[in-house]
């Protein structure tokens, strides 16, 4: 069917993050007064959201995240450009257009 390859991506991501939940330490420490907020009694443990808004609030690495992401959207707009010449050019149906992108990534 039609969702078919949707569904395939959504589970490849879902494995990705579960690995990576796996493979990364349950608790990291970014300071000390962090680590004295979360033992004060009567306060929630930080959860991983929380945890990246502090990580993020770092300016230094908050323009390599913003830096990075550019970058990712920069290579994945040419990507799509050259496959939509590449459509016009040469009159590729998706099933040859796949089986071209197949053959490159070897």
């Amino acid at each position: 069917s039609d969702l078919t390859p949707a569904m395939v991506a959504v589970a490849l991501y879902v494995a990705d993050i579960s690995l990576v939940r796996l493979t990364l330490p349950a608790g990291s420490r970014y300071s000390g007064a962090q680590d004295q907020q979360s033992s004060t009694p009567g306060r929630a443990p930080r959860n991983s959201l929380q945890a990246m808004f502090a990580t993020l609030a770092s300016p230094t690495l908050l323009r390599v995240v913003a830096v990075k992401l550019a970058s990712s959207f920069v290579m994945r707009a040419s990507s799509t450009t050259r496959l939509l010449y590449e459509l016009e050019r040469w009159s590729l149906t998706p099933s040859d257009i796949g089986m071209l992108a197949s053959y490159k990534s070897l």
